[in-house]
């Protein structure tokens, strides 16, 4: 074993002495450091240990074009697929499953120089929202679906199927 450790050490120096002055960094290159939607209902669980990301979105969010803000390690960019991503301005389809971000170290100094993350976006559970009808029908002695308020931000109205939520610009 020690006979071994000679040769590695040797290894390495030579890998350093004909790579020059570049120095490198082990995968901090590549991370997600913030992820977030606007229909977020709590915040993103980032994982730089399994490069995964969990959000969960309002529940009845569409997430078919879902457009996250995020940022990323200095001089590191997005891919999914063939696009480019671009915080604020990309959409992406999120309703079939998790969507995989290549984020790439544009530097060349981590290694490895690109690293795949797994963004899986979830709506917020049925039950959650149950309990919250409940606890507003008992205080508000059920007159909660006659109530209007001020600047509304989200309408929703009963229908057949459920019912329909309408996001608003903040009105004046």
């Amino acid at each position: 074993m020690k006979r071994g450790l000679p040769r590695l050490y040797l290894i390495l120096l030579s890998v350093a002495f004909l790579l020059g002055s570049k120095s490198f960094v082990f995968g901090q290159g590549t991370d997600i450091l913030t992820y977030s939607f606007p229909e977020q209902a709590s915040p993103a669980d980032i994982n730089n240990g399994t490069y995964t990301v969990n959000i969960e979105v309002v529940y009845g969010t569409n997430l078919n074009g879902l457009i996250a803000t995020f940022t990323l390690s200095d001089s590191a960019v997005a891919d999914v697929g063939v696009i480019r991503q671009e915080s604020g301005v990309t959409p992406n389809d999120f309703s079939v499953g998790p969507v995989t971000y290549t984020i790439t170290d544009t530097t060349g100094t981590s290694i490895p120089a690109s690293r795949n993350w797994n963004v899986s976006v979830s709506n917020q559970p049925h039950s959650e929202i149950a309990s919250l009808a409940i606890f507003l029908d008992r205080y508000y002695q059920g007159k909660e679906l006659e109530l209007e308020f001020k600047d509304p931000k989200v309408i929703i109205q009963p229908s057949i199927n459920g019912k329909d939520i309408q996001f608003l610009e903040k009105r004046k």
